[in-house]
């Protein structure tokens, strides 16, 4: 069986990106992502892991929620795997073409639940 792990993007190594390179791994898998650093990839271990790109590093991160949206709305990797896993908050939007899949939830986004002051409105 053939299977591609959706993931938003790899900018930094984080949990959530450690846990998709992990599964990639344990489990044969390819990785589609929005944007990825091959350097952080590289840094963390997982240069051997097939990583495709949807795009290039975007330089304006304060709209990368919509580029990955867009990214992930287009793209159709349906006949060329078995089975998707989504691991992420935009890679959602690929869900629909690719099936079967599973969505692994991290944890809920930290901005519906964190109590500190993230964002300053004046």
């Amino acid at each position: 069986m053939k299977i591609a792990i959706f993931h938003d993007y790899f900018r930094v190594i984080g949990g959530a990106e450690k846990l998709v390179l992990i599964m990639a791994r344990a489990l044969n898998a390819d990785i589609i992502t929005s944007e990825s650093n091959p350097k952080v990839i590289e840094k963390a271990g997982y240069k051997d892991l097939k990583i495709i790109n949807l795009g290039k590093l975007s330089k304006f991160s304060i709209l990368l929620p919509n580029i990955c949206r867009k990214r992930f709305s287009k793209c159709d990797f349906s006949k060329k795997y078995d089975f998707f896993i989504f691991s992420g908050t935009t890679c959602i939007y690929a869900a629909e073409k690719h099936q079967p899949n599973m969505w692994y939830c991290n944890s809920p986004l930290k901005g519906i639940y964190e109590k500190k002051e993230t964002i300053k409105i004046e």
